[in-house]
C-alpha cells in the first residue's frame, strides 16, 4: 500500500487593491458643444495641448499621442433623466499613467503570480479590467509579497509627489482654462488621489489540532461527557474540513499544473522544436518558479514528475537531441493522460491542452493518497 503523504495547507487567502491609471482622469461635460464642428475643434485643440505636455515630459522621442473619445451617459437632473456627453482625459503627462499601468501594476501582478496560487477565477471583471480571483498565499511567500508591496508603495508615493508638483505648473492650469472656456462652464482642477496598494491577509489552516483545541476549550470543566449528538456533529465538521482541505489542494495544484501546460504550449509552437539559449533561460525560470511555488505550499511532490520532465525536455530541445525530445514528450503525455503520437510537437500540444484544462490522471492518483 502506498504510504499516505501528510499535506498541511497553511497560508493566507488574500484581498488587495491596486491603483489604476484611470485615477488620473477627469470627466468633463461637453454636451454644450452640440455642433460636430465645434466639438471636433475643441477636441483637436485639447489633444494638441496634451501632446505638447507629453513631449515635454517624455523619456523617449517617439510618442503615440492621445486620442480622446467622449461617451454618452444618462444622469438625473431636476427629477428627470437627461442624456449628457462626457469626455474623460488625464490632465497629467501620459508618462505618469504609463508608470502606473506598465510598471507598477504589471510588476504587482507578476509578483502575485510568482507567489500565489489561484483557487478560483471570477466570471466577472473589476473596474480595472482584472478578474477578481481567489488567491492562496503560502506562509513561506508572505514576507516576499509584503516586501514587494512596500517597494511599490514607495514608487506610488514618489508618483503622488510628482503629480502634486505638476499641478503647480502653467501647463496644468492651461488645460483647465482651455476646457472651461470652450465648454462655457467652470471646470474645477482636480487633484489625483492615487492610493497605496492594499494587501489584506486572512489566515487559512486546515490543521485538525486547531479544531480539537477549540473543542477542548469549550468542554473544559464540563461535568458530563459529550453526548452522542455532539459527537456526530464533531465528526461531520472534521469530515467537512477534510473535504475542503482536499479541494484547496486540488485547485492549487491544478493552477500550478496549468502554468506548466502553458510552458509546454510555448515549446510545442517553436519551429523544429529548437530553443534558443535566451528563450530556454526564460522558460526554465518559468518552470523553476512554478516548482518553487509548489514547494512553498507543500505540494511540490504532486507535480515533481511534470516539472522534472519539462526541464529535461527543455534541455533536449536546446541541444537538439531528438531521441531525448521524443522520450520527454512521451513522458509528459503519460503524466497528462493523453496518447503520444509519432510527432513530438503534436504530442506536446495534446499534453499542454490536457494540463491546462483538466486534472491529470497522475494528480488524481496522488490526491487519492490524501484520503
Amino acid at each position: 500500500m502506498t504510504k499516505k503523504r501528510a499535506v498541511v495547507v497553511r497560508g493566507f487567502l488574500i484581498d488587495f487593491g491596486v491603483p489604476s491609471d484611470d485615477l488620473l482622469n477627469v470627466s468633463v461635460d461637453v454636451t454644450s458643444l452640440r455642433k460636430r464642428e465645434d466639438y471636433m475643434a475643441f477636441k483637436e485643440g485639447l489633444e494638441d495641448q496634451l501632446r505638447a505636455m507629453d513631449k515635454d515630459y517624455a523619456k523617449r522621442k517617439t510618442l503615440r499621442g492621445r486620442s480622446l473619445r467622449a461617451r454618452y451617459t444618462t444622469v438625473v437632473s431636476g427629477g428627470r433623466k437627461v442624456r449628457v456627453k462626457i469626455l474623460r482625459f488625464s490632465p497629467y503627462p501620459s508618462r505618469f499613467a504609463n508608470e502606473l499601468k506598465t510598471t507598477i501594476r504589471r510588476e504587482w501582478y507578476e509578483e502575485l503570480a510568482r507567489n500565489t496560487m489561484i483557487l478560483a477565477k471570477s466570471s466577472g471583471a473589476t473596474a480595472g479590467g482584472r478578474e477578481r480571483n481567489l488567491y492562496l498565499l503560502p506562509y513561506e511567500n508572505a514576507l516576499a509579497l509584503m516586501a514587494v508591496t512596500r517597494r511599490l508603495n514607495k514608487a506610488l508615493e514618489d508618483l503622488r509627489k510628482r503629480c502634486r508638483e505638476f499641478e503647480q505648473t502653467k501647463q496644468y492650469h492651461k488645460v483647465f482654462t482651455y476646457v472651461s472656456e470652450k465648454v462655457k462652464t467652470p471646470v474645477n482642477e482636480k487633484t489625483a488621489h492615487i492610493h497605496d496598494i492594499r494587501l489584506e491577509l486572512l489566515p487559512l489552516s486546515f490543521e485538525q489540532s486547531v479544531f480539537e483545541s477549540y473543542l477542548a476549550e469549550k468542554e473544559k470543566g464540563a461535568a458530563k461527557a459529550i453526548d452522542e449528538e455532539k459527537q456526530r456533529g464533531m465528526k461531520e465538521i472534521q469530515e467537512e474540513l477534510e473535504r475542503t482541505r482536499r479541494d484547496v489542494i486540488e485547485k492549487a495544484v491544478r493552477d500550478l499544473q496549468s502554468r506548466l501546460g502553458a510552458v509546454m504550449d510555448q515549446l510545442a509552437r517553436i519551429t523544429a522544436l529548437k530553443v534558443s539559449e535566451k528563450k530556454a533561460k526564460q522558460l526554465k525560470k518559468n518552470i523553476e518558479d512554478v516548482k518553487a511555488l509548489a514547494d512553498s505550499a507543500g505540494v511540490g511532490w504532486c507535480i515533481e514528475r511534470v516539472t522534472e520532465t519539462s526541464l529535461k525536455l527543455l534541455d533536449a530541445m536546446t541541444t537538439q537531441k531528438k531521441g531525448a525530445i521524443k522520450e520527454a514528450a512521451e513522458a509528459l503525455a503519460k503524466e497528462a493522460g493523453v496518447e503520444a503520437t509519432a510527432d513530438a510537437a503534436e504530442t506536446l500540444k495534446k499534453s499542454a491542452l490536457a494540463l491546462t484544462t483538466e486534472t491529470s490522471p497522475r494528480l488524481k492518483a496522488l490526491l487519492e493518497e490524501l484520503m
